[in-house]
């Protein structure tokens, strides 16, 4: 097997497909299992594939991933929000900050 010398482009173009994968994956530590590389470049064979690393491409590939991961296993959100610790969800009144919690009682001045 000879070896080849790539050009300063063609390993710019690996570099960042490399670095879209990983971020995909949310930046894991190595080892990485190659089984949840694979999933992953099903989920969105096009994004991957492609140089274009815009916001619009990104975030329209996350949702697609994210939408069918659910459909696969619909219980996936549910699984997430019980893995949350306990106070790691806002309340509702922090989702809500315009809307005020129950009347409290007013004072009469008779």
């Amino acid at each position: 097997m000879r070896n080849v010398s790539l050009g300063p482009r063609t390993v710019a173009d690996i570099d960042g497909q490399v670095d879209k994968v990983l971020r995909g994956l949310g930046s894991p530590e190595p080892p990485i299992d190659l089984r949840v590389v694979r999933e992953l470049l099903k989920l969105d064979r096009g994004y991957y594939s492609t140089t274009d690393d815009s916001l619009l491409r990104e975030t329209f590939s996350k949702l697609k991933v994210a939408g069918q991961q659910m459909l696969k296993r619909p219980t996936l959100l549910a699984d997430a929000v019980r893995a949350q610790p306990q106070g790691a969800l806002p309340s509702r009144s922090e989702a809500h900050p315009d809307r005020q919690g129950p009347a409290a009682p007013q004072a009469s001045l008779e």
